[in-house]
């Protein structure tokens, strides 16, 4: 199930096609989950694009399948029949049917890793990069994932309360009742008025910030990108906060309003997501055309080799410049000397830049929520959720999930960096 639901970017019933087309080959389940393995690891790992994942998982099925059969191979690659033979082989018996796929054709991250540097070497388009979202996705996705947020929360508010909130307060909106809206969490089931949309205004600016940092990342550099994202948020959290003090009276509401918005923003998100259609990827077609100018060939390198996230400005300027130079020197132009724009921009290995501005964004934003949390705790002391469970629970589960990301991405850089040196 884990391998499985890490393969969100493909479609499920292009999964359930290739894991069930490995089992049949002989029955086996464990061929199944080399599969799911290797496509994870192609489209997760290497960020190739998902059709060229199926096909070449379909490829090596095919493969293993005449391997299994004793077919006539004279349509397979033979270099591919030979080495998975002779991983096969024992001792006397010769070729082996119950030979494992590892031993067949090498654990699913070597042969991942295999496919995508002759996809490099060969300057083959494979390679499908984190895009900038659409206002309209971002507002779709805000709109879906507030939902289970507003959940949790209402599930926070009962078990701070168990003792004092009644079922009603839990699941009846009450009208908005007049008094003191300065504490945070009363423990009653109460909180203020200008909290009530806080959580989908978070995880909306989280998706807004997301997608800027894409769009500046791709166009101009990493480094006004992340200018522009903490700009951002120091302004939207200032203007939010102020706004909501404007425009909303001191005043609390209950607990089931959560659930009540829960379900509005759920409705929400469908409607829109019906009636906002997406926009269309215009850009993707200069990227792909070999009908392209020079100076369109230079912008649209450039901008791959900044959205890839694994290479540096400078160095994708001077990429951009000695191809620019070498093609001024042979007269020829870019497309005719080094391929499609993509093509070009596909063809340098992964570094480990990325994993290391991922590691550095993780360590900074655990850095600044610790102290956010830190001084919502000074707050707590100072007497607002005073008796409530909820500060606790909160503090407990942030902490544990700093401790869980801050690992992982150390963990991913050191495996990036002995990639990269391969």
């Amino acid at each position: 199930m884990m391998m499985k639901s890490a393969m969100t970017a493909m479609a499920d019933v292009s999964v359930d096609a290739l894991t069930e087309e490995y089992r049949r080959v002989r029955g086996d389940d464990a061929d199944a989950v080399w599969a799911a393995e290797a496509a994870c690891e192609l489209c997760e790992r290497w960020h190739v694009d998902v059709d060229r994942a199926c096909r070449v998982l379909e490829e090596q099925c095919t493969t293993f399948r005449a391997i299994i059969a004793d077919a006539d191979l004279e349509d397979i690659d033979s270099e591919d029949v030979y080495e998975a033979k002779a991983g096969a082989k024992t001792g006397n018996a010769g070729f082996r049917h119950g030979a494992s796929l590892n031993e067949m054709f090498g654990d699913p991250k070597a042969w991942a890793f295999g496919r995508v540097e002759e996809w490099r070497e060969e300057g083959v388009d494979a390679f499908a990069y984190e895009r900038p979202e659409s206002m309209r996705n971002v507002t779709v996705t805000a709109l879906k994932a507030s939902a289970p947020v507003y959940v949790v929360f209402w599930l926070l508010m009962l078990a701070s309360g168990w003792s004092s909130m009644t079922w009603s307060l839990a699941l009846v909106p009450f009208p908005v009742m007049s008094g003191d809206s300065s504490t945070l969490w009363s423990g009653d089931g109460l909180f203020p008025l200008r909290d009530l949309f806080m959580p989908f205004v978070i995880v909306l600016m989280i998706g807004l910030a997301r997608t800027v940092y894409r769009r500046v990342l791709r166009n101009i550099s990493h480094m006004l990108a992340v200018v522009t994202v903490g700009v951002l948020a120091v302004v939207a959290g200032l203007g939010g906060a102020m706004l909501s003090e404007w425009l909303l009276p001191p005043a609390r509401i209950n607990a089931a309003w959560m659930l009540l918005l829960a379900a509005v923003w759920a409705l929400s998100g469908w409607v829109v997501a019906r009636l906002w259609r997406e926009p269309s990827r215009r850009s993707r077609l200069s990227e792909s055309s070999p009908f392209v100018d020079d100076a369109t060939w230079i912008r649209d390198v450039g901008r791959l080799l900044r959205e890839r996230g694994d290479i540096t400005d400078g160095a994708a300027r001077r990429i951009c410049d000695e191809a620019e130079a070498f093609s001024a020197r042979s007269g020829s132009d870019l497309v005719a000397e080094f391929g499609t724009p993509a093509e070009y921009a596909h063809r340098f290995r992964e570094t480990s830049v990325r994993a290391r501005r991922e590691m550095v964004g993780c360590v900074a934003t655990v850095m600044l929520l610790t102290l956010i949390m830190g001084l919502a705790l000074l707050a707590i002391v100072g007497g607002q959720w005073h008796g409530s469970l909820v500060p606790v629970g909160v503090q407990g589960v942030f902490y544990v999930m700093a401790v869980v990301a801050m690992i992982d991405s150390v963990r991913r850089y050191r495996h990036a960096a002995i990639l990269a040196k391969r």
